[in-house]
């Protein structure tokens, strides 16, 4: 019993941990690009824009991870709640997944999936992909478990 107390506390303090750092390193780099830039160009604007809401995106999924962690400590974790959590995590994944594919479409950098002259998809999307499904398969997963415990509620 204890090892899971311990465990949550972890879980919480690394997520607080990670939000603070994201979220400072957003503000830090978006300044910093926007100072740096002489002028204002599109380019410039565009990743700053990228950074904002891929970080943003972060955030949410680190904000939400907080949320189910909470549940499990008040050990309340069969919620619906937290089948849209999983859900609204897996969109960001998703998200998150094609803003980066957008950003590096001219780059030629890493492992290419498919090249094509100034189109370029590279594997790491494939990491985004099952990631995303791993959150909308765990969604599931509790969807069902709360379904099967709101029935044996019923026969008891």
């Amino acid at each position: 019993m204890k090892s899971k107390k311990n465990i949550t506390k972890v879980l919480k303090t690394t997520i607080d941990i990670s939000f603070l750092l994201i979220f400072i390193t957003i503000l830090f780099l978006s300044v910093e690009s926007y100072k740096e830039s002489n002028a204002v160009n599109s380019i410039s604007i565009f990743h700053i824009i990228f950074r904002l809401i891929l970080g943003g995106t972060v955030l949410y999924i680190l904000y939400s991870l907080k949320r189910i962690v909470l549940t499990i400590e008040d050990k309340k974790p069969f919620d619906y709640k937290n089948v849209k959590r999983f859900n609204n995590i897996a969109k960001s994944i998703f998200l998150f997944g094609l803003i980066q594919s957008i950003n590096k479409l001219p780059s030629e950098k890493g492992f290419l999936l498919i090249g094509i002259s100034n189109f370029n998809i590279h594997a790491e999307i494939l990491i985004y992909i099952i990631l995303g499904c791993l959150a909308l398969i765990l969604g599931e997963i509790l969807k069902l478990a709360i379904e099967i415990k709101d029935e044996n509620d019923l026969t008891i």
